[in-house]
């Protein structure tokens, strides 16, 4: 697990291997060898654990009637008072896809902190309630209300459309910022 760190910057994602980890292990590097920045990389094994599975259970929750999106789902309000202090901490946050690290209310504490967060959008998930892949939907557009995506039998729609409106409070604020690495994310 990390200690309590004063300052620098911390990149986070759920994973060390994948598109989203393997980049954020190399921007970690490059920031701290090139940069000269002090910088720590947290995965699921730097910080200890992952989200408990009645939180966030590590499963598709897609229907696959639209596309075969990655579904993720989240309870909302969960928060882990440590992990908020720990983070509270740094200078900087760069977030890549941190589903199941880290919840939808710690990402809303740590954002009302009013450190720099920049969240590095690898796919949709942090524009949508909760679909990777929007595939020709445009739900994200008007709340994810009604999403053709999600399994109902598994979950109510309402918690889809929560889950969304946690997401746009979190990216309303000033210090909060949506990064994405290949043009096709940001177009």
């Amino acid at each position: 697990m990390i200690q309590t760190h004063k300052g620098g910057l911390a990149v986070l994602s759920s994973a060390s291997a994948g598109g989203a980890g393997i980049a954020a292990r190399r921007l970690a590097q490059a920031m701290r060898d090139h940069a000269g920045i002090d910088t720590d990389f947290i995965d699921t094994q730097g910080l200890g654990e992952v989200l408990p599975a009645d939180v966030a259970e590590q499963t598709n929750y897609s229907n696959r009637t639209v596309s075969d999106t990655h579904f993720t789902y989240e309870y909302p309000g969960f928060a882990r008072g440590w992990v908020i202090e720990m983070l509270r901490h740094y200078d900087v946050l760069n977030l890549h896809w941190v589903s199941y690290l880290l919840s939808l209310a710690e990402l809303d504490a740590l954002s009302r902190i009013g450190k720099p967060m920049f969240f590095s959008a690898h796919d949709f998930n942090y524009l949508t309630g909760g679909c990777h892949y929007p595939a020709n939907c445009t739900q994200f557009e008007a709340g994810c209300h009604g999403c053709p995506q999600v399994d109902t039998r598994r979950i109510a729609p309402s918690w889809i459309a929560r889950n969304h409106t946690i997401k746009r409070e979190i990216f309303s604020r000033a210090n909060v910022h949506l990064t994405a690495p290949s043009a096709w994310v940001r177009d």
